[in-house]
């Protein structure tokens, strides 16, 4: 999202084209990615996903810090009073209201939180991208600000393990700044790859507006099917605009910092799940999600 990485060989490019081509047509600027086409789309519980927030949303805090820390039993616990700078916590083993889901194709996709898929056999949150031939969107989102100010940062850190990958690109989480008056949504966040440089398939930062010529792989990282991995997506406004970072675990995915684009959001949210595929017919993704905390700071 936040700049270009450098140089791709001609070789690896013209093997991924057919791959970069349908994550840049995702990447969000395409209006029939858009989050905001269509208003708010219904909660996947029955709701219209409107209502109040639990204790489990904190105030928009200007500091920040801590996430929460496991339990006695080595088990993560969202608090009952958040601590200072967090907005939003969800370990998914009570019911916690969201703004909003997306399920596209709604038939066969599924979205929901269940008992012993989390982990450390937890409740966790299933996000099951069904075969079509259209972009899959199967996440949860959540209204986390309605502001952004300069030297301001929100992070979003959450557990996860991939099913099944076998798309050529999806995003399973992203800080997303709506109603962006260049962009419409811009989002930042982490994505999976079938087909990346060295090591393939892999975990990098999305296809982001603004980011030319396809997407630079520098720093991407590989993963297992199967594995559970700690993430944290930060997005921080500066004078000069956004730059965001990526960890997976204890490693950085290049995110090197450099300002994306301007402007005073109305509104940010977080979003996880499996979603702003590529269209490939006749293939799936499965996520499972755990133990979501934003923070700001």
């Amino acid at each position: 999202m936040l700049g270009k990485r450098g140089a791709r060989t001609l070789g690896w490019l013209a093997a991924s084209v057919s791959v970069l081509a349908a994550c840049n047509a995702i990447s969000g600027l395409d209006a029939d990615y858009e989050l905001a086409e269509g208003g708010t789309l219904p909660a996947d519980d029955g709701g219209d996903g409107s209502s109040d927030s639990s204790a489990r949303d904190g105030a928009s805090a200007d500091v920040s810090t801590d996430v929460t820390a496991p339990d006695a039993s080595g088990t993560f616990r969202c608090p009952a009073s958040p601590p200072t700078g967090q907005l939003f916590c969800d370990d998914f083993e009570v019911d916690v209201p969201w703004t909003r889901s997306e399920i596209v194709p709604t038939n066969g996709s599924s979205l929901s939180a269940e008992d012993k898929i989390g982990d450390g056999d937890s409740r966790g949150l299933r996000a099951h991208a069904a075969a079509s031939s259209q972009s899959r969107k199967v996440a949860r989102w959540h209204t986390v600000a309605d502001a952004l100010s300069v030297g301001t940062s929100i992070a979003l850190a959450f557990r996860f393990k991939l099913n099944t990958a076998d798309l050529g690109y999806f995003v399973l989480a992203a800080i997303q700044v709506n109603n962006h008056p260049s962009f419409g949504n811009a989002e930042y966040g982490l994505a999976v790859y079938k087909s990346c440089p060295g090591a393939s398939p892999c975990l990098d930062d999305n296809n982001p507006q603004g980011e030319g010529n396809g997407h630079a792989f520098v720093g991407n990282v590989g993963y297992v099917i199967g594995q559970w991995y700690d993430a944290k997506v930060t997005v921080t406004r500066d004078a000069g605009g956004y730059k965001g970072t990526i960890m997976v675990d204890d490693k950085a995915l290049d995110s090197n910092g450099e300002t994306y684009f301007s402007g005073n959001p109305t509104k940010v949210e977080i979003g996880v799940g499996a979603f702003y595929s590529s269209a490939e017919s006749g293939l799936t993704a499965e996520a499972v999600i755990d133990n979501v905390v934003v923070t700001q700071r």
